[in-house]
């Protein structure tokens, strides 16, 4: 009868030893993925600002990235060549607006960040990045992180039945 109650303990105290550390895995790995999810994103902000900081033309926009640009006066939209008929329609709206960052969506359901801007001369410029790559290594992050809780979670089952046996 003793050896059942001992077993029955053993088996507790690991069930909740694992469950807390558990817990404390799941709480360490989200707050993990908020912090680099947002910093990455502060990261593609801080580049597009960089891009329409240096842009003197709408040809030449880094991988991934169209711009556009209003000339003072005029209500013509100048946009990056390369462009989609739908990055051209977002970027050509995207002028109009005050400055700002803003997300938008197309009909295929790409999701873009837009970066608007106005210079010292007058000219509205506007640059459009696909939050896709973004997104992909979000992902990517939330498997490694789920992966390492997992794995960090056998090594305290693990550990927890070895410290009860004692």
């Amino acid at each position: 009868m003793d050896e059942a109650r001992l077993d029955r303990a053993r088996r507790t105290s690991v069930a909740q030893t694992a469950g807390v550390i558990g817990i404390v895995l799941l709480l360490v790995g989200a707050l993990m993925f908020v912090l680099t999810s947002r910093q990455e994103s502060r990261a593609l902000d801080v580049g597009l600002t960089e891009v329409l900081a240096a842009a003197e033309d709408v040809d030449d926009p880094p991988p991934g990235q169209f711009l556009a640009r209003q000339r003072p006066g005029t209500a013509a939209v100048e946009v990056t060549r390369s462009a989609s008929p739908e990055l051209v329609r977002i970027l050509d709206g995207a002028v109009g607006r005050p400055p700002g960052r803003y997300e938008t969506g197309t009909r295929d359901d790409q999701r873009i960040r837009v970066l608007v801007a106005e210079r010292a001369d007058g000219s509205r410029w506007a640059v459009a990045a696909d939050l896709a790559p973004l997104r992909r290594r979000q992902g990517q992050l939330a498997v490694a992180l789920l992966v390492a809780e997992l794995a960090g979670l056998a090594g305290a089952l693990v550990a927890a039945a070895l410290l009860a046996r004692r």
